[in-house]
């Protein structure tokens, strides 16, 4: 694709109001187009999250985006994972492939046939995977969200107790060099 053809496909999109104070326009040059709503995408889904005309989420279907009640007064048999269900699901994340794929034309109309989208195969995420709906085919966000964050709770459990390893590591070695400049050194060890 030409130079000039992406800049004006990432200006397109962009209008500028012709009420604007002071803006001027170079006689003959196209108006810009009218402002377009961005598209969201996510990953490993068969759905494509846009904001429609009025700013609401929507399924890129007919509904709004479904959002998952999340306050205790919503839920109930609620189990809090133990540090070996949180250890087990953060490695289960982190060794999750990524890809890059197109989807089959007429899966989801919305999204350009050559478009590349990036995500993981709900057939490579574990089978206990708390986010995936396989008999949907579909991924849960909010389980997806949680199984993130979790990833990064057990990855700052580990990066604060190496920081403190290191900081022991310092201070004995600090504690040693004063400790051996100290003492006098003996000639015969030379």
């Amino acid at each position: 694709m030409a130079t000039e053809e992406r800049a004006s496909n990432n200006l397109a999109g962009f209008e500028a109001s012709d009420a604007g104070a002071g803006e001027s326009r170079p006689a003959g040059s196209p108006a810009r187009k009218a402002y377009a709503t961005p598209r969201l995408r996510h990953l490993g889904s068969v759905r494509q999250l846009t904001l429609g005309n009025t700013g609401q989420i929507a399924d890129g279907t007919s509904g709004r985006l479904r959002t998952k009640p999340s306050a205790r007064e919503f839920k109930e048999d609620i189990v809090y994972l133990e540090s070996a269900d949180r250890t087990a699901l953060a490695q289960d994340m982190l060794a999750l492939p990524l890809a890059s794929y197109r989807y089959k034309p007429g899966i989801d109309p919305s999204v350009p046939v050559d478009f590349r989208n990036l995500g993981f195969i709900i057939e490579d995420a574990s089978p206990k995977a708390p986010f995936v709906i396989r008999e949907q085919k579909e991924v849960d966000l909010y389980g997806f969200a949680s199984a993130i964050l979790v990833t990064l709770q057990e990855q700052q459990k580990t990066i604060a107790r190496l920081e403190r390893e290191v900081m022991e590591l310092r201070a004995g070695a600090s504690s040693a060099s004063s400790a051996s400049s100290a003492v006098p050194r003996d000639p015969s060890d030379a």
